[in-house]
């Protein structure tokens, strides 16, 4: 009688998956099973994985395009309401305040490039894009409270 303590899922080529049973703790290394090794070689191997990676990337594209459209407009439409002879301090406010919400997109989009890079894409980028979407939050939120103690909208 054999041990099958633990299934895995294999994909095939068409792109099912099926369980198969692991027999025993075959071991290249310590602590990595060869069964899991071979799983990803067959992934790798039948391009499924890549399917899937790419409709996550074109998803997220979509989704930040998406998303800076709505800010975009939301601007528009803040420059819209505010009166022609607007004091000084309320086209300060609504500068510094356009300004961090530009800056807090431009972060999320870099956040964006993150995710995106971590599955597909240089491993210089994912480090970048960590860093620089942290400053440009950064940057958005002290701007937006700026614009507030100014006496933005």
């Amino acid at each position: 009688m054999r041990d099958t303590a633990r299934i895995i899922a294999r994909s095939k080529p068409d792109g099912r998956v099926t369980f198969v049973p692991v027999l025993g703790e075959e071991t290249l290394w310590p602590g990595v099973p060869l069964a899991a090794l071979t799983r990803v070689v067959s992934e790798q191997a039948t391009g499924g994985a890549w399917r899937m990676r790419w409709r996550s990337v074109i998803l997220d594209v979509a989704l930040m395009v998406a998303v800076w459209t709505i800010v975009l407009r939301l601007v528009h439409h803040r420059r819209a309401r505010m009166a022609a002879d607007a004091s000084p301090h309320a086209v300060l406010g609504y500068r510094v305040h356009t300004a961090a919400a530009i800056a807090a997109m431009v972060g999320v989009t870099w956040f964006s490039v993150w995710l995106i890079t971590d599955t597909i894409g240089p491993h210089w980028l994912h480090s970048l894009s960590l860093l620089a979407a942290l400053l440009f939050i950064t940057i958005g939120g002290v701007l937006a409270g700026y614009a507030g103690w100014v006496g933005g909208p």
